[in-house]
């Protein structure tokens, strides 16, 4: 099937120190700055908290992919009235290109193609 993928950028509050002379009853890193993460920049020690989801909206760009799935459903009651059931099965996402999810570190890269297992417990009563 068609896969649409909208990922959008997440931006982090970093404290930053304050300039100038520093206001009485102030904690020095009492400034916020609302920032798209960059990890050449950025220090993972100086987050100081998530901004509101809507910055980065903007910046929203379509990943146009397609998925497959493939189950094996097993279906199995004592009773006609109750319904038991185990599905296990794989998913796959596969992408144009690469979509930029985290930010790419040492050992971290993004992907184009994701892979997923599941496994479904079903019970309950059928109405007759």
């Amino acid at each position: 099937g068609i896969l649409p993928g909208l990922p959008i950028c997440r931006y982090t509050g970093f404290r930053r120190p304050m300039e100038g002379p520093i206001p009485h009853n102030t904690f020095p890193s009492e400034n916020i700055a609302v920032e798209r993460y960059d990890p050449a920049i950025h220090d993972v020690q100086n987050i100081y908290g998530r901004a509101t989801w809507f910055n980065g909206v903007g910046e929203i760009k379509p990943y146009i992919g397609g998925f497959g799935r493939v189950a094996l459903s097993f279906e199995y009651s004592g009773e006609t009235t109750g319904l038991k059931g185990l599905e296990v099965g794989a998913m796959v996402d596969v992408y144009q290109k690469t979509v930029p999810i985290m930010a790419e570190l040492d050992g971290v890269r993004n992907k184009q193609v994701f892979f997923e297992f599941y496994l479904a417990l079903q019970f309950g009563k059928k109405f007759v």
